[in-house]
């Protein structure tokens, strides 16, 4: 995911108004930071590999009970302690009910109470990802797991939150086994179908 770099909106904050506007009329997906516009590209093969070897994994794991894998078409809301707003698209996202589902402007459907999130990682998404979007996870009071998963190599970094504050592991053996949600993955499911140059 990169910033959009048009130059009239290089040094501009937008309302939100100004974003649910653009989004509606936008052929991509945008992210709002905070008054900032982030517009979300294309994901490669790779990306688009692992992303659905997440979804249908969690699917099948989570089917039966009160909690679902939500693709990356959810968005999720995110509000901090001094009122600043966000609005992200995660990879994957794992919820349980009661959802916490808003209107927010046009949208219905808006969820602020997510457990776990997923990003698949890119060189041109990771920095935006692991450093903007992991504080703004880690904000949400129901969050338990975000876990970051590269498609350039087998490497998975697992956030998981310990009381008042977060740990991370880091995963790179295809036979590792990663737990969310008292769901138990290998990495080698999540990179089924996946071939790394070199």
């Amino acid at each position: 995911m990169s910033a959009l770099r048009n130059a009239d909106h290089v040094h501009r904050r937008y309302s939100l108004d100004d974003y649910f506007d653009l989004e509606e009329r936008s052929n991509i997906r945008l992210e709002y930071v905070a008054g900032y516009i982030y517009a979300m590209t294309g994901a490669s093969r790779e990306h688009i590999q692992i992303s659905g070897n997440l979804y249908g994994e969690f699917y099948i794991r989570l089917k039966g009970t009160t909690c679902s894998a939500l693709n990356n078409d959810m968005q999720v809301g995110i509000q901090d302690e001094k009122g600043e707003e966000a609005y992200v698209y995660p990879d994957l996202t794992l919820a349980c009910q009661p959802e916490d589902l808003r209107r927010v402007n046009k949208r219905d459907d808006v969820l602020f109470n997510p457990l776990a999130v997923f990003e698949v990682l890119s060189s041109s998404n990771e920095d935006y990802d692991q450093k903007t979007k992991l504080s703004l996870y880690q904000i949400i009071p129901s969050m338990t797991d975000t876990v970051f998963v590269r498609q350039d190599r087998i490497e998975i970094a697992h956030w998981t939150r310990s009381g008042e504050g977060w740990s991370s592991r880091t995963y790179e053996a295809p036979e590792a086994n990663m737990t969310v949600l008292n769901c138990t993955i290998t990495l080698q499911d999540i990179y089924r179908g996946v071939t790394f140059e070199g």
